[in-house]
Formats: C-alpha cells, sequence, structure tokens
C-alpha cells in the first residue's frame, strides 16, 4: 500500500520541470489512465518529458543538482548513486522504490528537504507508477 501511495505521489510531481510537450514523446497520459509498463525507455520518455529543460535535468550543460536525466546517462547517474542534495539519500535503490530518493522526490508526502519534483507542477499518477515499477522490477534496461 505504501508503495501505491509513492507512485501515486510521484506521478503528481514529474510535470513541473517543463510545460511544453516534446513532440518525440507526446502528451501526459490522462490522470486516470493505467500505468505505463515500467521499462527502461519508458522511463526515459517519461523524464524527456518532464523534467527536460533549463534549469532542469535532461539535454541542458548545467542539470540542476549537477542530475543529469538524460537518456544515455541516466543508469549511471542514479542507479546506486547518492543525492547530491542530501547525501546518504540513494537516488535509485534498484528493488526498492521506497528507499530510493528520486521517487521520493516526485511524490506528495516526501519528508526529503528540498522541493517536489517536478517543479510547480502535479504529477500524472500514471508516470509515478512507471518509475515505481522500474524500480521494484530491479531496474530493467541498466547493469
Amino acid at each position: 500500500m505504501r508503495a501505491l501511495a509513492a507512485v501515486l505521489i510521484l506521478m503528481s510531481a514529474l510535470a513541473a520541470c517543463d510545460t511544453a510537450v516534446d513532440s518525440d514523446v507526446g502528451p501526459p497520459p490522462a490522470p486516470d489512465a493505467a500505468p505505463v509498463e515500467g521499462t527502461l525507455d519508458n522511463v526515459n520518455a517519461l523524464f524527456a518529458r518532464s523534467c527536460a529543460g533549463a534549469p532542469c535535468h535532461v539535454n541542458t550543460a548545467t542539470p540542476a543538482s549537477g542530475l543529469d536525466l538524460t537518456a544515455e546517462t541516466l543508469c549511471a547517474s542514479v542507479v546506486g548513486v547518492d543525492s547530491n542534495d542530501a547525501p546518504g539519500n540513494t537516488l535509485i535503490v534498484s528493488g526498492d522504490p521506497d528507499n530510493s530518493y528520486l521517487l521520493c522526490k516526485m511524490l506528495e508526502d516526501c519528508t526529503a528537504s528540498g522541493s517536489l519534483m517536478p517543479l510547480g507542477a502535479v504529477q500524472q499518477l500514471p508516470d509515478v507508477g512507471t518509475v515505481s515499477a522500474w524500480i521494484a522490477d530491479g531496474t530493467p534496461g541498466c547493469p
């Protein structure tokens, strides 16, 4: 139940970094849509749509907090990596969504420091489910 709540909150947090829709990625899913399968490709598409542009984390020369969520670097940037903003918190703990700081930052009930992500937006629940499922499944597609 806690993982589901985390998924729902995460979804409401990812939409704020950039309000523009990337034509290659498409619009976000409807709020009542089922979560997209938790694959690396789907997570990359989500981050490209929700976390792109200055001063955010995708396709920018200086990603916020040094966190580059660009598809080519995603696995190396987040899986098993400590947060720059909250040392001692691992961004993604493969197989453990409840202890993954990046997922927490996407959830409204997160007690972590700093702002809910994406900034200024409410994440769509299916998006949170996609990231949570990817983490719970052991971050498939990452070494």
